[in-house]
């Protein structure tokens, strides 16, 4: 035991292991739900609820909350899915509908390359977040989720 850990012995690992549980590998496939798992998942986290600086009187809240958590996760997550830097595992319910995920990297797949960037914001587009839009009650410039 010991150094880093490559993608094929993390896989080999968890697949030797996942065989009886109602576990199973994400494929590409699976992409867009795992996506929406994940962003409903976090829409409500402090973390995501301060970079969007949103109002709570805000009629559209949810639905930006959801789209802004949804794109954190295509960064995030897009190229551990699609098994280029790790994998993505799933649970589903009787009905074979995806109610949860996880990603998982190995340690020798954690140095971020600029091709991973432009492929992620190929897939994904940009954050919501790319106008700035002046609070009147604040002297500071928060971040505007568009829907």
């Amino acid at each position: 035991m010991g150094g880093q850990l490559s993608k094929q012995e993390l896989y080999g690992a968890l697949e030797n292991n996942l065989a009886n549980a109602n576990i199973s590998f994400l494929a590409k496939s699976d992409e867009d739900d795992a996506l929406d798992v994940f962003a409903n998942a976090f829409k409500e986290d402090e973390i995501y609820n301060w970079v969007a600086q949103l109002d709570n009187e805000d009629l559209d809240r949810d639905q930006k909350m959801f789209t802004l958590s949804r794109v954190l996760h295509v960064y995030a997550n897009h190229r551990l899915i699609v098994r280029t830097r790790g994998v993505a595992l799933g649970a589903r319910c009787r009905d074979n509908k995806l109610v949860g995920c996880m990603s998982i990297a190995p340690s020798l797949c954690v140095n971020e390359r600029i091709i991973d960037a432009i492929t992620v914001w190929r897939v994904g587009g940009l954050p919501p977040m790319c106008t700035k839009v002046k609070k009147e009650r604040q002297n500071t410039v928060r971040l505007h989720v568009s829907a």
